[in-house]
């Protein structure tokens, strides 16, 4: 009976201890940001360097998670969003484009944007002057 005591208390305190290990270990790697690491925590980075300003860190980081996750939604849009904010319009419109290619059903809310963008580049083209040779 003692030997049973004995190896059930030798059981419950090595499972006490991977728990705490297991704990301990989230808690660490929370700290340094790898723990939230999911697509929330991304997406809020992201949009955090738009709205600061640094749509090159913004690019950067959306092509990396659209490399990543390719059928990321998100991903194109914000990546959409910082060429558009870096007047890179032709990207921007490619990347709506494939963006409603894959996920139609964002279409609708895409549209208004690329419409947007075509303004833009239109806006943008080099314009025929006219030489009045008379």
């Amino acid at each position: 009976m003692e030997i049973l005591l004995f190896v059930l208390i030798v059981v419950v305190s090595a499972l006490t201890l991977a728990v705490f290990g297991v704990l301990f270990t989230f808690v660490q790697m929370s700290r340094k940001g790898k723990a939230t690491s999911g697509v929330h925590f991304k997406k809020g980075d992201i949009e955090d360097l738009l709205s600061s300003g640094d749509a090159e860190a913004a690019r950067a980081d959306a092509s990396i998670w659209r490399r990543q996750q390719p059928r990321n939604a998100t991903a194109y849009q914000l990546l959409a969003k910082a060429h558009f904010q870096l007047k890179e319009y032709v990207e921007c419109k490619r990347v709506l484009e494939e963006l409603i290619d894959f996920a139609p059903e964002f279409e609708f809310s895409s549209r208004p944007y690329l419409a947007r963008v075509e303004k833009e580049l239109k806006g943008n083209r080099p314009r025929i002057v006219d030489s009045d040779d008379s």
